[in-house]
């Protein structure tokens, strides 16, 4: 296993150095859009050994004739995207709905030959958390995963020189196959909850055992049998505000499909444990 990190907080003195001393909102806004060009000296800083990881890794994996998988939660960095196309058919994309991904990146990496999968819990194109993968999986030209490139960094621009962010590369053909295998199961779920969580849900939420259902209800057929239940959520995600009132409630997918679904368990009470 080997951890790298980038260097990416604007409150810095080597930021101010870049902007020699005008740190007026325009000229951050322009500092900023400048992070975008390969050859901005501040973006070579701020990304440190991240940037220089991934690149690295991509372009082993390419000299090797390897295949990639990679499940990415948004994308936008030029970079990054440059060094999946000569993957061509080699390479294997899955792109979540964050926010931040250009319009013509899954275009761009289609046209270079990749195979570019798409999956969006909110089934209408708003942004979720319960698709931050960040992880690509290097596998053999027979199929069998090598290792795989991970951590928190997303492949934006921003998150690779505005925010505080690792890269981890496992070295192991176990681990690897596990992330491999997990790629698979992503791409099976499509835009629904994934099938481990969902088979679940169907196999202990049944009918006169959890819940009832009588049409004299009208409306609201189904009651849940038993009551004063307890759920514990143990979750994470890359951002924050996903809770009640947060500058991202509406993007919550999983958390709101869970608690639905436990009403007819007979939970009352949730316990909530997030790692933001």
């Amino acid at each position: 296993l080997s951890a790298y990190f980038n260097r990416g907080t604007l409150m810095s003195q080597i930021v101010s150095r870049f902007v020699k001393g005008n740190t007026t909102d325009d000229a951050l806004r322009n500092f900023v859009k400048g992070l975008s060009d390969p050859a901005n000296q501040a973006r070579r800083y701020l990304s440190g050994d991240a940037l220089h990881e991934i690149l690295g890794f991509l372009h082993d994996a390419d000299l090797r004739g390897s295949q990639v998988h990679a499940a990415i939660y948004e994308m936008n960095d030029e970079e990054l995207v440059g060094a999946l196309k000569p993957f061509g058919s080699r390479g294997n994309v899955l792109l979540g709905n964050g926010s931040a991904t250009k319009p013509n990146i899954a275009g761009e990496l289609s046209s270079a030959g990749l195979t570019v999968k798409h999956r969006d819990l909110s089934n209408a194109g708003r942004s979720s958390p319960s698709v931050h993968n960040k992880f690509v999986v290097e596998s053999d030209a027979h199929g069998n995963a090598i290792r795989v490139l991970t951590g928190s960094t997303n492949w934006t621009t921003t998150g690779l020189c505005t925010q505080l962010n690792n890269v981890l590369i496992i070295e192991n053909a176990v681990i690897a196959k596990r992330y491999l295998d997990q790629w698979g199961k992503l791409v099976a779920a499509g835009n629904a909850m994934p099938a481990a969580l969902k088979s679940w849900f169907d196999k202990v939420i049944r009918i006169d055992k959890t819940f009832s259902f009588d049409l004299a209800r009208g409306d609201f057929p189904l009651e849940p049998i038993m009551r004063g239940k307890t759920l514990v959520v143990l979750s994470s995600r890359g951002e924050f505000g996903f809770g009640p009132g947060g500058v991202r409630e509406t993007m919550n997918h999983l958390e709101t499909h869970i608690f639905t679904c436990a009403h007819y368990l007979g939970v009352q009470e949730f316990c909530l444990k997030k790692a933001t």
